[in-house]
């Protein structure tokens, strides 16, 4: 659930930045996509070193890297299409 959330909330986050700052062209394009990549490993080496969940933090970076095998390529179909 927190991985559909992360690639999800990520990208309409990243939609909402780029309207708020005003950005345009390939800065832009570069906000949304990474604000709509997957969870970073970083999350669970902090989770293991002051031992919080550890476990619930990996399978969450998994599946967040298996989602974004399908939504990486979207999100960047529809950045190029948008000119």
């Amino acid at each position: 659930m927190f991985a559909i959330f992360r690639s999800g909330g990520g990208f309409l986050a990243g939609l909402l930045m780029v309207k708020i700052i005003g950005l345009t062209g390939t800065a832009a394009k570069v906000v949304i996509l990474m604000s709509a990549l997957p969870p970073a490993v970083l999350n669970s080496v902090l989770t293991k070193k002051y031992n919080r969940n550890p476990e619930l933090v990996s399978s969450t970076i998994l599946i967040g890297t298996l989602i974004s095998v399908v939504t990486t390529p979207l999100i960047l179909y529809w950045l190029l299409r948008q000119g």
